[in-house]
C-alpha cells in the first residue's frame, strides 16, 4: 500500500451556524444521490467531523449542529424554507392575472389539497407523474412542513407574502 499525501482543500471554510452546516450537509447528499460532484466545503465538513467523532465528540458536536439556549432545531429552520420554497412555485404554477389572483387560487388549491389528495399520496417519496407543476409543488411542501411539524400558511395573504419575498 502506498502513502497519499495528505489533501488540503481550497474550499471556503465550513460555514458557522448550525442550519447553515445542515443546509450544506443536505448539498453533499443530494449531489451523492444524484450522482453529482460532491461539494469540497461539504467533504471538509465531513473530514472535520469525524476527527472530532475519532476524539470522542458527540455526533451532533462533531457536526455543528448543536443549537444555542432557545433556537430551533435547525431541521426545522432548514424544511420550513423548504415548504416556502415548494409553495412559491405552487404559487407561480397557479392561474391568474395577479399575484393577488393566483394567492386565492392557490389558497383553495391548498386547502382541497390537504384535505383529499395529500391523505391519498402522504406515504410516497415523490408525487405522482400524473401530478400538475401545482400539485407537484404542494405535494413537496407538505412533506417538507410535516417533517419539520409546521402549518403551511393557507391565507390567501399570507401566500401572497411568499410572492413578494
Amino acid at each position: 500500500m502506498t502513502a497519499r499525501a495528505p489533501h488540503t482543500s481550497t474550499a471556503p471554510a465550513a460555514p458557522e451556524t448550525p442550519v447553515e452546516r445542515l443546509r450544506l450537509l443536505l448539498r453533499l447528499r443530494d449531489a451523492y444521490r444524484a450522482g453529482q460532484p460532491l461539494p469540497a466545503e461539504a467533504l471538509d465538513l465531513v473530514a472535520e467531523s469525524v476527527n472530532l467523532l475519532e476524539t470522542g465528540a458527540e455526533p451532533g458536536e462533531a457536526l455543528g449542529l448543536i443549537r444555542g439556549p432557545g433556537e430551533e432545531h435547525p431541521a426545522r429552520t432548514v424544511a420550513r424554507e423548504r415548504a416556502r420554497a415548494w409553495l412559491a412555485v405552487a404559487l407561480k404554477a397557479t392561474p391568474g392575472g395577479s399575484a393577488w389572483a393566483r394567492a386565492k387560487g392557490l389558497a383553495v388549491a391548498l386547502g382541497r389539497f390537504e384535505a383529499g389528495t395529500w391523505p391519498r399520496w402522504r406515504a410516497l417519496e415523490e408525487p405522482p407523474a400524473r401530478a400538475t407543476e401545482q400539485q407537484a409543488a404542494l405535494f413537496r411542501a407538505m412533506k417538507a412542513a410535516t417533517r419539520a411539524g409546521v402549518a403551511l400558511p393557507a391565507s390567501a395573504r399570507a401566500l401572497l407574502r411568499l410572492a413578494e419575498r
